[in-house]
């Protein structure tokens, strides 16, 4: 038996053992091999999974202020909202089923990615599958955000940018400071942002009776704007020495506040009239956020080398709000204030031993502590006494606790061969309580194993296999019973309800990728991923006491599927420069078991999407340089439960850069992003016994302007 025969017959057998027990994976793609030597293996970990990476360099070519503007451009993410509404979407998934991780920490979500400065950041990790290290919760995936840790000597950058969108001004300044000092290594920085924004949406409502008459039928104008103004400090200190001894710590505070105000304008009714013609509602959010975190690194006798990690964030919100509503006739019949305090805690620590095992094997073993508490005391009076009296002063106390152990094997066969086999082994914890529902605890003990393989059959070309399983708990707004309410209820626009007995989520992941590097500069890439969900969660829609109630409800199995495709490419010009281009193309797919076909699909996942990116680089010094990004993404068409078929049109986008080195230190950058944007359109049509309801909503889409003036002080 030859040598690469035997490790075939070794590395199907370590597929088999995957397919027997819980496994897991990740996806993208890496270039280089890193042989076992101490702290390599973490490399080598690294680059057998297979993450996808973007690094700073393309996350800033366009002019983005935002790490969420940023990532909208990112091949395989739908990112929507903005603030305390933020959602990242991997693969068409719901949100809730993408795990974000700061520097591979759990973070609150919306908080930390709102007080970010994207110049923070250093890269961009995507995986796939489940991570034993990371987590097992990234059900679709994980979306790992690297912060910058060294700084260079004498660092010193300041960078402004103004802007408008929707003729309404956008502004951010940027300091960053820093330097070296032997072993040691700082760096502070400090932005300053300040946004007009404005969402102008059109509705359309219908209500029919099973003849097809019409019960009612009216329009909705919908305009909101809002101020966002928020400071964000970031201070780093890091102490490193040639052995391998490391100590960091990294901080970030933000303060912030959101004022805004929105109507909405009922009109062209016919048959019964809404309740409300006129409503108004202004609000105001002030916010304050601070993290600290605190890491090290020692190595020991033996090769054996230990890290540990200590992470704390404080989240606090202080709302205040004011809805008045007017009939038809003029007379007031919602005058309502709530004021709402909100506090999130997070705790998390860490620690794991890495050691060498002979020259072919490396393990890893850890074990996580993490507590999420968040609070909510909410007051709501009511000076129109007939509309809802029964919300008012509610408290709400939802706390998430999870004990984890893991171990990972990193074993190098031979020269073209990596395998990384590994378990993971949680037990969480989750409790809400309330003055107005009876208190819902659940506990879980969940299991993460995983194996990754990849080969090498020469220098140019890659093979990448993965099977994990990966899991997702409700989050406590899911089983918390209380119901957030809308200003017009009816089944298009429904309030949401948590549901206690609400069941985990949990997936095996598939994945396999093969990636051919033609020259430094050229590449092929081909990928798949299969997953098989269970309990999967999707919205429901009910009438309770004479009002319709979205309810998350656990519907089965699902299957989704998603095959990518990117090649990338550099040319040089005559007498022009430098022209990279890169292209992919990704295809969806997905079945729900339970829901009728034939649109039984996972919601919001596009069958298609085509990402097209052209980079200039002049000859010159001091020419220009070029960039364009173009996006297409393709309808969506979803039965979902309640009788409901929810559409979504097809979406383009094409932003534009200039970057201009106006002198030897000073940089001009010109952008334009979503040039030739299509509205977003979405329905809602609902088939019931007694007739059909529609709902039609466009969102206008404008192109945003910025000018960047970039210079080291």
């Amino acid at each position: 038996m030859t040598v690469g025969s035997r490790w075939r017959g070794v590395l199907l057998g370590a597929v088999a053992w995957g397919c027997a027990a819980p496994l897991q994976a990740q996806e993208t793609p890496a270039t280089r091999q890193v042989e076992v030597r101490g702290s390599a293996a973490g490399e080598r970990r690294e680059s057998v999974a297979g993450r996808q990476v973007i690094d700073a360099a393309e996350l800033t070519r366009h002019g983005d202020t935002r790490l969420a503007d940023a990532l909208r451009r990112v091949s395989g993410l739908v990112v929507s909202g903005s603030g305390a509404e933020l959602s990242i979407r991997l693969d068409g998934m719901a949100a809730e089923q993408t795990l974000v991780l700061v520097n591979g920490e759990p973070v609150p979500r919306q908080q930390m990615l709102d007080a970010l400065a994207l110049g923070d950041v250093e890269r961009i990790e995507i995986a796939r599958g489940a991570n034993v290290q990371w987590s097992g919760r990234g059900l679709a995936g994980t979306i790992n955000i690297v912060t910058r840790r060294q700084a260079r000597r004498a660092q010193r950058d300041l960078s402004l940018t103004l802007g408008a969108h929707f003729g309404r001004p956008i502004g951010q300044a940027e300091l960053t400071l820093g330097d070296r000092d032997g072993r040691t290594s700082w760096r502070l920085g400090l932005t300053a942002r300040g946004e007009r924004e404005r969402y102008p949406v059109e509705q359309r409502l219908r209500f029919a009776d099973a003849q097809g008459n019409v019960r009612s039928a009216y329009r909705v104008h919908v305009e909101e704007a809002a101020h966002d103004d928020a400071l964000t400090l970031t201070p780093l200190w890091q102490w490193s020495a040639a052995d391998g001894r490391r100590l960091l710590a990294e901080a970030v505070l933000t303060v912030s506040r959101f004022q805004g105000a929105g109507e909405d304008e009922r009109s062209e009714v016919q048959g019964e009239r809404p309740r409300m013609q006129h409503d108004r509602l202004a609000y105001r959010h002030d916010r304050t956020f601070a993290r600290m975190r605190v890491d090290g690194a020692w190595p020991l006798a033996g090769g054996a080398r230990v890290a540990g990690a200590l992470t704390a964030s404080h989240g606090r919100r202080v709302q205040d709000s004011l809805l008045t509503g007017e009939d038809f006739d003029g007379i007031a019949v919602r005058d309502s204030t709530v004021d709402s305090t909100r506090q999130d805690d997070f705790l998390s620590g860490r620690a794991s031993i890495e050691q060498r095992l002979g020259t072919a094997h490396t393990l890893v073993a850890g074990m996580q502590l993490e507590s999420n508490r968040g609070r909510e005391v909410r007051v709501q009076r009511e000076r129109i006494p007939s509309w809802e009296p029964d919300l008012t002063d509610e408290r709400y106390d939802a706390t998430a606790r999870s004990v984890a152990a893991y171990v990972q094997d990193d074993w190098l066969p031979d020269r073209q061969t990596t395998l990384s086999l590994g378990v993971r082994l949680e037990r969480l914890t989750t409790r809400s309580e309330g003055n107005v529902f009876d208190g819902v605890s659940q506990q879980h003990r969940l299991s993460s194993p995983m194996l990754n393989a990849m080969w090498r059959p020469d220098a140019l070309t890659q093979w990448q296999l993965g099977l994990s399983r990966a899991y997702r708990l409700p989050e406590p707004r899911d089983i918390m019973p209380r119901r957030w309410t809308r200003p017009e209820n009816s089944s298009l626009v429904p309030d949401f309800f948590g549901n206690p007995d609400l069941r985990p989520e949990s997936a095996w992941t598939l994945q396999a990728g093969w990636e051919r590097r033609l020259a430094d500069d050229a590449r092929l890439t081909l990928g798949g991923v299969l997953r098989r969900i269970d309990d999967v969660v999707l919205r429901d829609l009910l009438l309770l006491n004479d009002r319709y109630l979205l309810r998350p409800v656990n519907q089965g199995r699902a299957w989704v599927i998603s095959l990518q495709a990117g090649a990338q490419a550099a040319v040089a010009v005559p007498w022009v420069g430098d022209l990279s281009l890169k292209g992919g193309v990704t295809a969806r797919a997905s079945r729900v078991e339970a829901l009728p076909g034939p649109d039984n699909r996972v919601p919001d996942q596009s069958p298609w999407e085509l990402q097209l990116d052209a980079e200039h680089r002049p000859l010159a010094a001091n020419a220009w340089s070029l960039n364009a990004a173009w996006r297409w993404r393709a309808a969506t068409r979803a039965q979902v439960p309640g009788d409901r078929l929810l559409t979504r049109n097809a979406t383009r986008s094409l932003d534009v850069s200039a970057l201009w080195q106006a002198t030897a230190v000073d940089r001009l950058r010109f952008s334009v992003s979503g040039i030739s944007a299509a509205d977003e359109v979405e329905t809602t049509r609902r088939r019931v016994a007694d007739g059909q309801d529609d709902l039609l909503s466009r969102t206008r889409r404008e192109p945003r302007w910025r000018v960047q003036w970039m210079r080291p002080l």
